[in-house]
């Protein structure tokens, strides 16, 4: 993921909504993927917006990650890494980082997907 365009929303105390729209503005701007980062107290809702975006905004992708696996067997690498790009949750990241003299509980969700409302037939 290192060659993607990747934008961070950091989630705080601001209504979830305003994330939701963060995250739907950076994929019209072209993002690859966002990170949504939660610390604290704000992992919980940090993990709300990203329920949110899948249940309501994002399109549903049918993909197995046992064909993914089944490819990277076979040395079909391109075939697996299609596969793996399909995904919405890309990469779910917890740890702690150091604030002030104490450690902050963190959380990074990475998440790619097709706004599902910007469909067109």
């Amino acid at each position: 993921m290192a060659e993607e365009s990747l934008e961070q929303i950091k989630v705080g105390t601001k209504p979830i909504e305003r994330y939701v729209s963060a995250y739907l503005f950076a994929k019209s701007e072209d993002k690859d993927a966002v990170k949504i980062t939660g610390r604290g107290h704000n992992i919980k809702r940090c993990i709300d917006v990203a329920a949110i975006l899948l249940r309501k905004y994002l399109e549903p992708i049918d993909c197995n990650l046992q064909d993914a696996l089944s490819a990277l067997e076979s040395n079909e690498i391109d075939k697996a890494k299609d596969i793996i790009n399909k995904l919405l949750i890309c990469e779910v990241n917890i740890g702690s980082e150091a604030y002030g003299e104490r450690y902050v509980s963190t959380i990074d969700i990475i998440i790619r997907g097709d706004n599902k409302h910007d469909k067109t037939d």
